[in-house]
């Protein structure tokens, strides 16, 4: 029940991104890229648009929420805590994908008791895989 009212929060508030924040990537990845920030022009690999339930486990404990994008490199999600820098397994039960990785960074969003996450992947994840995941 509790998964069901967050989604239900995440949903029903605009928390998801609007299109307008999305532009097309020029690359061989022809995915919605999200461009949140001057950082996004620094970043070695770009992010890529990707809305999934995602768990998190970080210390025996299994947090729920979803995913904001995904790149060769890391992914973003939000759940309902704040997740101290270090290291966590993030687990996309619809991609039958788990991932291996270290939070860098969270910041609350402006919902209250929701945090967006950066997470480093341990090993990044080959271009194959990431348009997999994509498609």
């Amino acid at each position: 029940m509790r998964q069901r009212s967050f989604l239900k929060t995440v949903y029903g508030h605009g928390l998801l991104a609007n299109p307008e924040l999305f532009r097309r990537d020029a690359s061989n990845m022809t995915g919605p890229v999200l461009k949140t920030s001057a950082h996004d022009d620094k970043r070695a690999h770009p992010r890529y648009k990707y809305v999934k339930a995602v768990e998190i486990t970080v210390a025996k404990r299994v947090v729920k929420g979803f995913t904001c994008d995904i790149g060769q490199g890391g992914i973003s999600f939000i759940v309902d805590a704040a997740l101290a820098p270090g290291n966590v397994t993030a687990m996309i039960p619809d991609a039958n994908l788990t991932l291996e990785g270290r939070i860098l960074a969270y910041q609350p969003t402006d919902k209250a008791n929701l945090f967006r996450h950066q997470m480093q992947f341990k090993d990044m994840l080959l271009t194959a895989v990431l348009e997999e995941i994509l498609s």
